[in-house]
């Protein structure tokens, strides 16, 4: 069974989904769902960097806090590309449902070996391979600003 979304989270999910900009263009099918693949395919890498830096202690929150600035900035891009209120919601679900956080202590043998394959710690830092924010993957960095 799911947690209800706290309050503030859902503020700001209600916040972005606001209507897209004035004047812009329809976002189309075709650059929606390449959209949506992007944002799947960034909640696996950040899903992955959260196991793989699960041990930071103090630092830890700042992985929420990334995950948080790159879903808001995906979904500014996408507004300016003209994408509807249910386009800028379903992106945010496919993130928000798919990134998965992990406690210092967990443990996941799938996850485990790649960490050091995907040289994880250092993608992150250098925001290459996994490490690269939603809103700079294809499609969102070709999106107006």
């Amino acid at each position: 069974m799911s947690k209800p979304m706290p309050r503030g989270l859902m503020a700001a999910c209600l916040a972005v989904c606001a209507p897209a900009v004035a004047g812009a263009e329809p976002l189309g099918k075709p650059r929606y769902e390449a959209a949506i693949a992007a944002a799947r395919s960034y909640a696996a890498d950040q899903t992955l960097i959260n196991y793989c830096l699960r041990g930071l202690g103090e630092n830890a929150p700042y992985l929420y806090a990334w995950a948080h600035d790159n879903l808001q900035r995906a979904i500014e891009r996408l507004k300016a590309a003209g994408a509807d209120p249910a386009q800028v919601e379903g992106l945010a679900r496919v993130v928000m449902q798919n990134v998965r956080f992990f406690a210092a202590a967990a443990r996941d043998a799938d996850l485990e070996p790649q960490c050091v394959a995907q040289q994880v710690e250092r993608n992150a830092a250098m925001m290459m391979g996994v490490g690269v924010p939603l809103f700079l993957r294809p499609p969102f960095k070709d999106f107006p600003r």
